[in-house]
């Protein structure tokens, strides 16, 4: 509610800094007006400048007038066209802040499986589950049986998933690889998708768009977006995971860390899209 009243008060800000633009315009037009008549007046004021008939008033006045009138007339069309416009806006925006709404209550109410592993019964959901991947990630590179094994994998030896099954990192890696296929997000992620381009293409103002996409980004995918970013850019190393659930290379597993598997798959669109 409180981004509402904020977004609100900002397009009524700047609202208002645009027709201030406007006034400014027309008082340098009717300044314009004035020092010509001064300038007319001056003209005058030699008697024998005023000998002239009336078609060479309407000469003078006629296309000022014209002008004026337009002016007026082409303002009032266009104020008329704005105020349209964020009415339109104004219905349109609950429309989508409750989609957003319930997205965030999917999200938060569909729980994460932890039975393979110990999260000290803390719980986590659809949107926080980022952060349960760094704790397994650094519960996985203190694992004994792992380092051994991830140093024999960057000297060459070869792993299938049957040998992995028997060590003590099985479980972690199990849980890890279900986020490397793609699937965890694919269906909530694909509907976060569409409703972002469907308010892109919608009437709502510039404005609007950007604080509901912004409110998109901040409230279910700003953890995601940050997991991704920081396996790409941090000095910080995260441990490569055996992908146990890649069907294709059961006898040969690769070792590879989680933004370098489908779980990336949304995240240049949502970049691109959400900045």
């Amino acid at each position: 509610m409180l981004s509402i009243i904020k977004s609100d008060t900002f397009r009524i800000i700047k609202l208002k800094m645009k027709y201030s633009k406007l006034l400014i315009g027309l008082f340098l037009f009717t300044s314009t007006l004035l020092i010509i008549d001064i300038l007319t007046g001056i003209f005058y004021w030699n008697r024998l400048n005023l000998s002239f008939d009336s078609s060479e008033f309407n000469n003078i006045s006629t296309p000022i007038i014209a002008t004026a009138s337009f002016i007026v007339y082409s303002l009032a069309l266009f104020l008329a066209f704005k105020q349209n416009k964020t009415i339109l806006s104004q219905h349109l925006r609950p429309y989508y802040e409750r989609e957003i709404d319930k997205i965030v209550s999917d999200l938060e109410n569909e729980k994460i499986n932890t039975e393979l592993i110990d999260t000290h019964e803390k719980e986590y959901n659809r949107i926080n589950y980022p952060n349960l991947l760094f704790s397994q990630l650094a519960e996985l590179s203190r694992n004994s049986d792992y380092l051994k094994d991830i140093e024999a994998y960057e000297k060459g030896t070869k792993f299938n998933a049957t040998y992995i099954k028997k060590r003590s990192y099985f479980p972690i890696t199990l849980f890890l690889s279900q986020f490397m296929t793609g699937l965890f997000n694919k269906i909530k992620y694909d509907y976060i998708k569409e409703l972002i381009e469907e308010i892109d293409k919608s009437k709502l103002l510039e404005d609007d768009k950007f604080f509901l996409k912004r409110r998109i980004k901040k409230e279910t995918l700003t953890e995601y977006i940050s997991f991704i970013k920081f396996e790409k850019t941090s000095s910080t190393i995260t441990p490569p995971v055996p992908n146990l659930l890649d069907y294709k290379t059961q006898d040969n597993i690769a070792f590879k860390k989680i933004s370098d598997s489908n779980f990336n798959e949304h995240y240049n669109w949502f970049e691109t899209n959400l900045r």
